[in-house]
């Protein structure tokens, strides 16, 4: 069972390996991507390349296999200045910004008239009471820019949402896509990411709900020059009460919710959620470079890792989404896994997979050694290793390192009590 969340491209005329434009992100301003979605679900995808000339074109019916770019191009080690900050996570030298604190750029609240965020939702079946609190939370936004909502409603046998979803975002663009086919999360994000206009993207769940400045201050932040931000988060009950207040607070020893903006996360993201998606925005023409998704893993981990290796990353300590815990929630470390096997089938191979997927597209980072060697050394169940690089993942690495000693029933009560 994968993650249900859950080649190299040509290096074009004018654009070295590792180039970076502005803001720190790799990009070749002579290239594009044209997406023209057809009647019965077929796109076709040009990439034109530094002369203009089309040297690829792809056509694929009923969404099946949608792809922006072919991945990254070789980047260069664009970690800047380093110093060691909590969780023994390296800092970075991060682009410039108006305050050296997150909280002081999102000062202007409101964003920028010419601005355009793309909302990206992935429906499946949703609740009807809380796609409509999530809908009409993005419909209350205070942003003065513009904001599109993209649906891709990945149930066909489902009901139409499509009048739904126009009747609680009226001052919002909708584009609505009833997809053919169930593609599956991960997929379902990518076909939305495909889609996606403007500056920056906001990823969206169905039965959240935002605070009304969550694209402002988002957008704030990509702003002044990171490639990505992820806020803190709120959690509240089926009814919409809040039950904890901010999930950092609550877990002051959780290394993935307790960096600061321009940690280096890059290693760590590749072994634990750094950016939750919905509570991550970023820049638009970024994360069309990560394109297409692995499936080993869920699009939010594959985002934050990329963005990383690519640049400073940022965390907003305000919790500006709320994330509602109910039943049918897909969550938990040990979801789905039933005995030891389990866990090295479900969670030790695909996490290799992810790390050679990584190093494959990103084969000039630094990081992607000690990503493989860290992966490759849970593959072996070689505790010497796994323990070499214990800073990274420390509870993981603790674990894995007594996994093969914990008898098979202990470890089954044990997933009982984290799911």
């Amino acid at each position: 069972m994968r993650a249900i969340r859950d080649d190299q491209g040509d290096v074009e005329e004018g654009v070295q390996p590792g180039q970076l434009g502005d803001g720190g992100i790799l990009r070749a301003p002579q290239s594009g991507v044209l997406l023209r979605p057809g009647l019965e679900g077929m796109v076709d995808r040009a990439v034109h390349g530094g002369t203009g000339r089309i040297h690829r074109l792809v056509q694929q019916e009923a969404y099946q296999g949608i792809i922006g770019r072919d991945g990254p191009r070789p980047i260069q080690d664009v970690t800047g200045t380093r110093s060691i900050g909590r969780f023994g996570l390296e800092k970075r030298q991060h682009p410039p910004i108006q305050s050296d604190s997150i909280e002081g750029i999102v000062d202007d609240k409101e964003g920028k008239m010419e601005e355009n965020v793309s909302v990206l939702i992935s429906l499946y079946k949703p609740n009807a009471v809380f796609l409509e609190k999530q809908l009409e939370s993005i419909n209350n936004q205070i942003f003065k820019g513009r904001i599109t909502v993209i649906i891709h409603d990945d149930c066909p046998d489902d009901d139409n949402w499509e009048s739904f979803a126009r009747q609680h975002l009226s001052n919002h663009e909708v584009r609505y896509y009833k997809s053919p086919l169930n593609l599956g999360y991960v997929k379902a994000f990518e076909h939305l990411v495909t889609l996606a206009e403007g500056d920056y993207i906001a990823f969206c769940d169905q039965d959240d709900e935002w605070e009304p400045y969550r694209i402002a201050k988002g957008a704030a932040a990509l702003r002044s020059g990171y490639g990505l931000v992820v806020c803190d988060r709120s959690i509240i009950n089926v009814d919409g009460n809040i039950e904890t207040k901010s999930w950092k607070a609550a877990h002051p020893n959780s290394i993935e919710c307790n960096w600061s903006s321009g940690d280096n996360i890059t290693v760590s993201a590749a072994f634990r959620c750094y950016a939750i998606g919905m509570a991550t925005m970023a820049k638009t023409e970024l994360v069309k470079q990560f394109l297409p998704f692995p499936t080993c893993t869920g699009h939010d981990k594959w985002i934050a890792l990329c963005a990383s290796a690519c640049g400073p990353c940022a965390y907003i300590n305000e919790p500006l989404v709320r994330y509602r815990r109910h039943g049918n929630n897909v969550t938990g470390l040990f979801q789905g896994i039933t005995c030891k096997q389990d866990w090295y089938s479900e969670r030790v191979e695909p996490s290799l997979e992810l790390a050679q997927e990584f190093v494959r597209r990103f084969p000039n980072c630094s990081e992607g050694k000690q990503i493989l060697y860290f992966a490759e050394a849970r593959r072996d169940r070689n505790i010497k290793k796994i323990l070499k690089l214990a800073k990274y993942e420390p509870t993981l690495a603790i674990f894995e390192a007594i996994l093969p000693f914990l008898p098979n029933k202990l470890f089954k009560q044990l997933g009982k009590m984290t799911n």
